[in-house]
């Protein structure tokens, strides 16, 4: 009998236990999204035609992850930049190519974050992305925002200070010396011919790793918004905040090829090693091909994979985040695998 009584008492503690995981719900839970690159174009390649790109089949991915956001019933939306393509401004698609994908996002009937890509700076000039939802009023593309409380998500641009500009592809007068400079000085193949000749050559002959993200198509924070950064993780440390970082560059070279990471992305990285138990994550896109690495510090870098380059007889390409005190569980679908984010 006490045999008996001790087996019903174990039976009924795991159902409970099991009951209770099941009843557990995230603190909050968002859509996440990375590199659409719209376009009504048949399929292309890469620059370097190592992979296929399907221009026309991203909507399709887009409709299946929208939906897939309204039933789990999302509090926000991170798009983690390039929308659509810098093919649009090529044949003058480049308004109605937005507003379809906007049109998407607005769909989901959430906040949608967008964050500043290379290929929206090909596109459009910064005026036109504030006026779309991207950053703040004031005018300024990167931000924090609080998904909830003792939660803090810090949106950057990685092109705050870059050489694109929207109305040249071939870096005719670049809009920032700065950047020119450093990336003169930093790779060899763009310092032997002017800017507006540098698709002329190979901008990744004989980089060693050091030098390789020294390239036109990458960007950087800056100085400024480095100092806010630096302010809005230590307010967070002393508030005992948690905080997600989201970029579209990736900053950690283990959760990227060298050649996509940005260009002071290092000295971002060095930022968030000072505050390794507040910063949960690093949310970026940019390289195609996806990536995940746990640096030095133990943080967590994720870089997700585009649509773009995912094979059409794969329909998805998006991931549902659920967030909780202990762990952040990404739930990917089709070319996006799932992770889960343990902290203590």
């Amino acid at each position: 009998t006490i045999l008996k009584l001790q087996f019903l008492y174990f039976i009924e503690k795991k159902n409970n236990n099991t009951h209770k995981k099941k009843m557990e719900k995230p603190l909050f839970k968002f859509g996440i999204i990375a590199d659409v690159q719209y376009a009504d174009l048949p399929k292309g390649t890469n620059y370097d035609k190592s992979a296929v790109r399907y221009y026309r089949e991203t909507l399709g991915k887009m409709d299946r992850a929208v939906e897939w956001w309204k039933e789990e019933n999302v509090g926000f939306v991170l798009s983690l930049g390039d929308v659509i393509d810098g093919y649009n401004k090529q044949y003058n698609t480049e308004t109605e190519a937005l507003e379809m994908i906007m049109e998407k996002f607005d769909s989901v009937g959430v906040k949608h974050h967008q964050l500043v890509g290379n290929h929206e700076l090909l596109n459009f000039p910064r005026d036109t992305l504030l006026s779309h939802g991207w950053g703040l009023p004031c005018g300024q593309l990167y931000y924090t925002f609080e998904p909830s409380p003792g939660w803090k998500v810090l949106v950057l641009n990685s092109y705050e200070i870059s050489v694109i500009q929207h109305t040249d592809h071939n870096y005719h007068n670049p809009p920032n010396n700065e950047v020119l400079k450093m990336l003169q000085k930093n790779n060899k193949n763009l310092a032997v011919l002017p800017p507006g000749r540098w698709n002329e050559t190979n901008w990744y002959s004989g980089l060693d790793t050091e030098h390789q993200r020294y390239l036109p198509y990458n960007g950087m924070f800056g100085e400024v918004q480095l100092k806010w950064v630096k302010a809005e993780l230590a307010e967070a440390a002393g508030k005992g905040e948690r905080v997600i970082v989201c970029s579209h560059t990736p900053v950690h070279h283990g959760a990227s090829n060298h050649c996509d990471i940005a260009m002071d992305g290092p000295e971002l990285v060095s930022l968030l090693h000072k505050h390794p138990s507040t910063v949960v994550a690093v949310l970026c896109g940019h390289n195609h091909n996806g990536g995940r690495c746990v640096d030095e510090a133990g943080i967590r870098h994720i870089t997700f994979e585009s649509p773009l380059e995912t094979d059409p007889s794969v329909p998805d390409c998006s991931a549902v985040a659920d967030v909780f005190p202990d762990k952040i569980s990404i739930r990917g679908k089709g070319s996006v695998p799932s992770t889960e984010i343990f902290f203590k």
